[in-house]
Parts: C-alpha cells; structure tokens; sequence
C-alpha cells in the first residue's frame, strides 16, 4: 500500500486561532490560580508546552499577554449586550436594565474577575502595561457600543439631557459592576446585586432626566 505523507508546515489560520484561544485561557487559569504577580511567561510557557521565545515573541511581554486576553472578552459581552431586545414602546429603564443584567452577568463570569484582578496586580507592581490602560478604554468603548448607540437614540429623540452617550455608558457600566473594587472583593450575594442595579438605574435616571418608573 502507498503511504501518503503529509509535510508538515506552518499552522493555518485555522489552527492559530485555535492555539492562541488555548493559549490565553492557560494563561488565565494561571492568573486564577497563582495570581499574575507569580506568575511567569516561563512558566506559562513551560505549563503550556511551548518555548518563552515564542510567548515573548507573539505578546511582547506578561502586560501583553494580559491585554490579549482582556480583548477576548470585548465581543463578547458586545454581542450580550447587542441580542438585547426593546421596542419604540419600552420604557427606557426597562431596556437599561435589561442592559444592567447582561453587564452584571458578563461580569460575574470567573475569568473576567481573574483578569480584572490581574490588571490591578499589575498596576500595584508599577509594571510598564505597555498602553495596556490605553486599550481597556478603547475595549470598553467598543464593548458598550450597543448601550451607547441606545443612549444617543434616546438624544435624537429629545427623550433626554443632551449628553455624551459613549460617557454616560461607560458610568453607567461602571455604576453597575461597582467599579474595579467589585473584582477583588468576595463575589456578593444576588441580593447586594440586584440593589447595586438599582442603585445604577437610580442615579442614570437622574443624570438623564427621566423618570424612574
């Protein structure tokens, strides 16, 4: 029987993107259970089965890697937030909480907890983020898009204030996750949630001049 050998080159498109997604969750899961301070690309690398030169040569450094993992979850809380569903006839609270929930829940997820926690080890270790703070500002623009696009619907519409829909978005996501304090603090319980969303809508209804029904 004739073999059929088959040479070996390099990886598809394909097989990087898988690679690269195994990689950053490894890593993550390193972050969860060292912590980032301890740990290394040595030892990711090492954990993961490749060589540190190619980590160092695809992320440029820890603070690199770190960022390209925090992208990751950029599509996917904007696709959360885009599935959101309200009518001309909703309430705006209503779709604002409805905004809220998936913010919450996006953020309750463990490894979105581990990196926010890592990016504040990182900041504590004076470590040079390479523009890291630069991106996390972009992501959350681009995460938000959809209650940001709401928000400057609801401006056309004279339904509220004159503001700045990509900065009342992101304080109102802030408002709602508790800030980075919530990430290193205990998981709370769904009753100290559910009050922190309210308080949000609270105080977003105030700043918008709507009426909190």
């Amino acid at each position: 029987m004739e073999r059929t050998s088959r040479r070996r080159g390099r990886p598809s498109k394909d097989e990087e993107t898988l690679l690269h997604d195994a990689l950053l969750d490894h890593a993550i899961a390193q972050f969860m259970a060292a912590g980032y301070r301890s740990t290394t690309m040595a030892s990711i690398a090492s954990s993961f089965g490749v060589a540190k030169s190619t980590l160092f040569r695809k992320y440029g450094s820890k603070a690199g890697l770190l960022h390209a993992a925090m992208n990751r979850g950029v599509p996917a809380l904007a696709n959360d937030l885009g599935m959101t569903e309200f009518g001309d006839d909703q309430s705006p609270l209503v779709v604002l909480r409805a905004f809220g929930v998936a913010i919450q829940r996006h953020a309750a997820e463990p490894t979105i907890r581990a990196l926010w926690r890592a990016v504040s080890e990182a900041r504590e270790m004076a470590e040079p983020l390479e523009g890291l703070d630069d991106h996390l500002d972009e992501n959350e623009v681009a995460a938000l898009a959809p209650v940001s696009g709401y928000l400057a619907r609801l401006v056309a519409a004279k339904i509220v204030r004159p503001i700045d829909p990509v900065r009342a978005a992101a304080a109102f996501a802030n408002l709602v996750n508790g800030g980075l304090a919530a990430f290193l603090s205990p998981e709370q319980t769904p009753q100290q949630i559910e009050a922190r969303l309210d308080f949000a809508l609270d105080f977003t209804a105030h700043s918008l001049g709507l009426q909190n029904d």
